[in-house]
């Protein structure tokens, strides 16, 4: 008798055993099929493609040192990095309630963002999902793989929030705000000019090895005795140099009409692979916040000024404090007797 409660034990213990394998392995086959959402390697990540429903979209391809938006802007740094290991730690939190499924699949195809992931520059995609909602709670994210009919919710460990928040399609919001950016070695001359004061300006030639030539652009002479460590800190400046914020809203007239006016400065930097980046600064007309900011009167904006760069296309707002190290003229360059 013993023996055989001993065997129906034995027995009993290698059916839930078995259920559990099964029902293991049924899981396992759901989650991969269903809600394989992440991906590992994300150094093997080449394109990412994104649309929403109101026909925004944006590609975003890595190139060797840097990413690329729409084959025209460098990106974000910060905004990749932040893209890339959402991908990489996207986390299943729970399937969607089957109360609420109908519902949130309806919400999905009505307003998500759709996400193309790129691996090993494929031309197919290794990875499609669709970017819903946020939970009521603000702990999850509502997702759905292509080709499933079964959404989850969504969550990356450690982090509390949407992640809708983080797959946008605005091109200009993944824009790297840098206007000069590039290595040291990289600069092959620096122009400034002074449209209003022309005896003021001058160009910066490389020559290498911290070794620079100063042009005056009035007399278009060499400047024979220069200082060249104040030479090396202005041209530093150059390597990485952006701007404060995009103007968009800006009415049509009143952009022409700052084109039409005489700029403050021009820098004009050239690259050793022919690149020209040039950037032409303006003042801002002072408002009363700013007036009553500081107490005083100012005929300009003493704290940025506008800038329209990338061939006149782009105008944005510099901050001052950044202009400041590269407001120089000739002279400053030349060491007084």
């Amino acid at each position: 008798m013993k023996k055989n409660t001993l065997l129906y034990i034995a027995l009993i213990i290698l059916v839930l055993l078995s259920v559990y394998y099964f029902l293991n392995q049924k899981s396992t086959t759901i989650k991969k099929e269903l809600s394989d959402f992440a991906i590992e390697d994300t150094s093997a990540i080449t394109k990412i493609f994104m649309a929403d429903k109101l026909n925004k979209q944006v590609t975003i391809v890595r190139k060797e040192k840097y990413w690329e938006v729409d084959g025209k802007y460098r990106a974000r740094k910060d905004a990749i990095n932040i893209v890339l290991s959402t991908i990489k730690d996207l986390t299943v939190k729970s399937p969607v309630p089957k109360a609420s499924l109908e519902n949130q699949i309806k919400r999905i195809a009505a307003k998500s963002v759709k996400v193309e992931i790129y691996t090993n520059n494929s031309t197919k995609p290794s990875k499609v999902f669709y970017v819903g909602g946020g939970t009521t709670d603000n702990q999850g994210t509502y997702m759905l793989l292509e080709n499933s009919s079964k959404p989850f919710i969504m969550y990356v460990p450690g982090f509390f929030g949407y992640l809708s928040t983080r797959f946008f399609t605005d091109g200009k919001l993944w824009k790297d705000n840098s206007i000069f950016k590039s290595e040291f070695n990289e600069i092959k001359s620096i122009k400034l000019e002074y449209p209003k004061t022309p005896e003021k300006s001058f160009v910066i030639n490389n020559l290498g090895n911290y070794n620079f030539e100063l042009i005056n652009l009035s007399t278009n002479t060499k400047a024979n005795n220069i200082n060249n460590e104040e030479i090396k800190r202005f041209v530093g400046n150059f390597t990485n140099f952006g701007y404060e914020a995009p103007i968009s809203n800006i009415k049509p007239e009143k952009k022409d009409s700052l084109l039409k006016a005489i700029p403050e400065n021009i820098y004009t930097v050239t690259l050793t692979n022919g690149k020209h980046i040039s950037l032409k600064l303006y003042n801002i007309s002072v408002s009363n916040e700013i007036k009553e900011k500081y107490q005083a009167e100012f005929e300009f904006d003493p704290d940025r000024m506008y800038g329209f760069f990338n061939n006149d296309e782009e105008l944005v707002t510099v901050q001052t404090q950044l202009i400041y190290p590269v407001i120089k003229e000739i002279k400053d360059f030349i060491p007084s007797k």
